[in-house]
């Protein structure tokens, strides 16, 4: 089956609670393969990005053991994350990126990959 490229988030606020981002959906495959954030606000703000595996079928929780990256980004700071080879890989049905700030409504975050 080919890959198809596409934008798997649109651009979004992060909120302060964990929100999911990226879906992986029953019978395909899902490659994170770009995250771009970008701080809208005039003070440094800490973002969590979470890989979330299901949680016996149905969207998992995110927590630390699930946090891939915690990072401050600046004011009208961009960073971009990404992935080689296939990308960050989503295989079950309900896994999940999740992400959030600690101050909402400021980060703008993008996440382009593929489906299979």
């Amino acid at each position: 089956m080919p890959i198809t490229f596409k934008t798997l988030a649109d651009p979004q606020y992060l909120s302060t609670s964990a929100g999911v981002l990226v879906t992986n959906t029953s019978g395909i495959k899902t490659y994170v393969k770009t995250i771009i954030l970008f701080n809208n606000h005039t003070s440094a703000i800490t973002v969590d990005i979470h890989k979330v595996p299901n949680s016996g079928g149905s969207v998992g929780t995110a927590s630390n053991a699930n946090k891939i990256f915690s990072f401050s980004l600046q004011p009208s700071e961009t960073k971009l994350f990404e992935f080689g080879g296939q990308g960050m890989m989503l295989t079950s049905t309900n896994d999940t990126i999740q992400g959030k700030a600690s101050t909402a409504n400021q980060v703008v975050i993008c996440i382009e990959g593929g489906t299979e």
